[in-house]
């Protein structure tokens, strides 16, 4: 079938050379069918409308708070640090004056199975008593002074800028999505930059942060340095997700 035969079954016309020129209709004759415009998506009219002035101003106020509690956490580890390592020590110190205590006590009573006789020619009483002092004995200094820890805790501020800079994505928020009211606060348009995605990451650094720092975290309980410490991760956490929820609001 030819150009010219298509053109009369679809109902176009032709140019002068015979060419088909196709043009659109619709079903009752009109021309170039309309189409609905995409459907938008607006916050319901039972919700209150949202005052995007305070919610920047919130957001901001937030972001100066992250960073400042960031900056605290270095020298507030870098304290826990020193006193974990001083606790140690005290601990160490209190453990060696009462294990030598009780050492001296086991060497004396040994001594007294072995004063006025030949430690070669003991008698089978004198080696069962020998036996029982030294083990008496290592009952009692045993757990004192073969149980001195590290002053060195073994985590420290190096750890914290290790994990804040594997998550330097949650640690810049204010750099991801920015003030711009033009946009409503929400300058990213990446899908990994969803709010909610942000706030399982913020989630995630808070625990990766205690755990590379256990050997402060872990003395939260008996330690006011290291209790410190574990607030503000917990702070950092908990503000961060506020922020988040804001920027959710603002999208």
């Amino acid at each position: 079938m030819g150009a010219l035969a298509v053109a009369r079954v679809f109902g176009d016309s032709t140019s002068t050379d015979g060419t088909a020129i196709l043009t659109s209709h619709d079903s009752s004759g009109g021309h170039h069918a309309h189409h609905p415009p995409a459907p938008t998506y607006s916050r319901s009219s039972c919700s209150p409308p949202v005052d995007t002035g305070k919610l920047i101003t919130a957001v901001a106020d937030l972001d100066y708070q992250l960073h400042s509690t960031l900056r605290q956490l270095p020298e507030a580890i870098a304290e826990a640090r020193a006193a974990v390592a001083q606790g140690t020590v005290d601990t160490n110190r209190d453990k060696l004056i009462t294990g030598i205590a009780c050492l001296i006590a086991a060497i004396s009573g040994k001594l007294g199975v072995l004063y006025n006789k030949d430690p070669l020619a003991l008698s089978v009483g004198d080696q069962l008593s020998l036996a029982a002092q030294t083990s008496w004995g290592y009952g009692y200094w045993g757990p004192f002074l073969l149980d001195l820890g590290d002053s060195d805790p073994g985590c420290g501020i190096e750890d914290f800028n290790k994990v804040v800079a594997e998550y330097s994505f949650i640690t810049s928020l204010h750099q991801t999505y920015g003030t711009d009211i033009s946009q409503a606060g929400y300058a990213s348009g990446e899908a990994d930059d969803r709010p909610e995605l942000r706030a399982y990451y913020l989630a995630e650094f808070g625990r990766k942060l205690k755990l590379e720092l256990h050997c402060i975290t872990s003395q939260a309980g008996s330690s006011s340095e290291a209790s410190k410490v574990v607030s503000l991760i917990d702070k950092y956490v908990k503000m961060g997700q506020e922020r988040l929820e804001l920027t959710a609001e603002l999208m």
